[in-house]
């Protein structure tokens, strides 16, 4: 009966026990060299990162990254940046992460925001088509997963 008690307990305790275990995550969908295309309301690119349960797959908590082309106005475009909160509930605007960009390209076909640095290759007022040149997160985790 002892036996059968403590074995019940400490099958428990594992179960419980993966159900508390957490890893960190760092997916993006984009790498420096790709070239990517987006139309107006579309993300260019997205990156996501944060804690999960390895055990039964949810994210406990992240943030999730993302670049929306808004469009062509002469020689302006507009992209959104936005940012959001992950937990188990789901995902969420974050209050005061979003920023509308505007970038001259007859300035320079060369835009950087953050640590991402991208080549405009074409920009109508439906399209965007970028070359991804450089990205700091490269540099610092060249073993993160890319999708």
């Amino acid at each position: 009966m002892k036996i059968i008690i403590l074995f019940s307990f400490f099958s428990m305790l594992h179960l419980f026990g993966c159900g508390l275990a957490s890893s960190q995550y760092a997916i993006r969908d984009y790498k420096a060299g790709d070239i990517r295309e987006a139309n107006v309301g579309e993300a260019i690119i997205t990156s996501e990162a944060g804690t999960k349960n390895p055990v039964y797959n949810y994210v406990k908590e992240g943030t999730k990254k993302e670049l929306i082309y808004g469009g062509k106005d002469g020689d302006v475009i507009h992209i959104q940046y936005r940012e959001y909160y992950i937990n188990r509930g789901g995902t969420f605007i974050k209050d005061g992460f979003s920023q509308d960009l505007r970038y001259d390209i007859s300035e320079s076909s060369i835009i950087t925001y953050q640590s991402l640095k991208m080549e405009i290759i074409e920009a109508t007022s439906s399209k965007l088509v970028v070359k991804i040149l450089d990205t700091a997160e490269e540099r610092a985790t060249p073993d993160s997963e890319d999708k």
